[in-house]
């Protein structure tokens, strides 16, 4: 569309079967230095590459028992498609006479700085790590987080362009495949060495990058009539950087965009060079769009821990913000500030838990506040419990020592709290084990200054109970 006598926009569309996002700017180059040429009537100096039907033919070359053997090893007891548990959108709120939504999949987009993007990269390169690396630990961590598993599987795009293949790099076509990725989240790992085993494997995986999804997933224990995985993670590490394709005087790009869709519900794009952009596609008719954005900023939370400590433990990861630590502990138990005489944080008192008075003994006492019952709620799902009392002693219950492990996940995950078995065994009540918790909790949020800690209480209680 021509905009003005030397204003053109231009638009491109394309099936991803034919290319690869690597094709784009050497098919570009390609177009623009035709388009100089004959614009100066200059004879077109044709470029010669390597046909895609050579790389189809070392693609068949590849397919071996071996392939077969790692896939099915691999993937050995995983027997359904790992659940995303992001927030569903309020049907309700949807009018019967329209469409759910005008558009099915929308996006979320982030750019980082170009400083914010500098540091992720200096201090992955003083880790010896990769930036996918990076993204597929803290997605890995994301997604179980959400799903409250710790054997997770995602989809992940991979180049495919082999070193052994002369001029690969000049080929046009679609040397990309779609491959699975499972993750498993243990204990007592800290980021740093999980994230050298994680790098690991994806370099002994890439052997065995070129067997088709459907083929693998043949080999797998999910049925090929039910969704592999739900998930998809695509790091764009291709040079695609148009002011690089400009003509000085003859040429000038700008406003470059690109939009892609794919079929899964849940799609993290990764791209940039010296400023990351993080883009997540997601189905409209599956996820709320608030619940979306925090489970981007939830990416950037962990992302950011990974780079600032990575000798944090994996449990010792956060997904709240400090605004959503003080929501949980002050606005849920509608518990006022302490403050000194003088208008200051009263940190002894803060660090103090706030309903500490004996509660008599009684056949059964219901739990009361909001850490009581959520706490009570991950007991009866351990426990195959219908209900627990606030004086019930989780070691009388159960003894079994895999439960203990169990109920120390789940309170990682639901309280984003770190809690030892040491902590459990002292604590071993319903009641005396929320105290706990909310001891924890505390100890966090005194680490925040004054200041920013008032304004965030404030923030907190100029809100309605609805809002919260």
């Amino acid at each position: 569309m021509q905009l003005a006598p030397a204003t053109t926009h231009l638009i491109w569309t394309y099936h991803h079967l034919l290319i690869d996002g690597w094709s784009l700017p050497l098919i570009l180059q390609e177009v623009f230095d035709y388009y100089i040429a004959l614009h100066h009537s200059k004879e077109v100096q044709h470029v010669v590459r390597r046909p895609y039907r050579d790389y189809i033919a070392w693609l068949q070359q590849q397919e071996s028992v071996a392939t077969e053997t790692y896939w099915r090893q691999q993937l050995a007891g995983f027997k359904a498609a790992t659940p995303l548990g992001i927030m569903p959108p309020d049907l309700k709120q949807t009018s019967s006479h329209e469409p759910f939504f005008e558009e099915r999949y929308l996006l979320i987009r982030r750019q980082l700085s170009t400083e914010q993007t500098a540091h992720w990269r200096q201090q992955t390169r003083h880790l010896q790590l990769t930036l996918n690396t990076l993204f597929q630990g803290a997605w890995s961590l994301l997604l179980a987080r959400y799903s409250q598993q710790r054997d997770i599987l995602f989809g992940n795009v991979v180049s495919v362009r082999p070193p052994t293949l002369t001029d690969v790099e000049q080929m046009i076509g679609l040397l990309i495949n779609t491959v699975p990725v499972r993750v498993q989240i243990p204990d007592q790992v800290n980021v740093e060495a999980w994230l050298r085993t994680l790098q690991a494997q994806q370099a002994e995986q890439r052997q065995y990058e070129t067997s088709s999804l459907v083929e693998i997933q043949g080999w797998s224990e999910i049925p090929r009539n039910q969704p592999f995985f739900e998930s998809l993670l695509v790091f764009e590490n291709y040079p695609l950087d148009m002011t690089l394709l400009s003509q000085p005087h003859e040429l000038h790009i700008t406003q470059v965009s690109l939009a892609e869709q794919t079929n899964y519900p849940l799609v993290l794009i990764v791209a940039g060079t010296t400023e990351l952009t993080l883009q997540i596609t997601y189905d409209s008719q599956r996820f709320a769009t608030e619940a979306t954005q925090r489970f981007m900023d939830h990416l950037l939370i962990i992302i950011e821990q990974f780079v600032q400590n990575p000798k944090l433990l994996l449990t010792q990861i956060s997904l709240l913000t400090m605004e959503e630590r003080a929501q949980q502990l002050y606005a849920w138990n509608n518990i006022a500030i302490p403050l000194s005489p003088h208008e200051k944080i009263d940190r002894q008192a803060l660090s103090a838990p706030s309903y500490q008075k004996h509660m008599p003994e009684t056949s059964f006492i219901p739990p009361q506040t909001p850490i009581q019952k959520h706490l009570a709620e991950i007991w009866c799902q351990l426990l195959a419990l219908p209900h627990v009392s606030l004086q019930d002693n989780f070691f009388e219950l159960d003894s079994h020592s895999e439960l203990l492990t169990k109920l120390a996940t789940r309170i990682q995950s639901i309280f984003e709290v770190s809690i030892s078995q040491h902590d459990l065994f002292e604590a071993p009540t319903l009641q005396r084990m929320a105290l706990r918790i909310e001891q924890i909790q505390n100890e966090i949020i005194t680490q925040v200054d004054d200041e920013k800690l008032m304004q965030l209480v404030t923030a907190l209680e100029s809100h309605s109970d609805n809002d919260l």
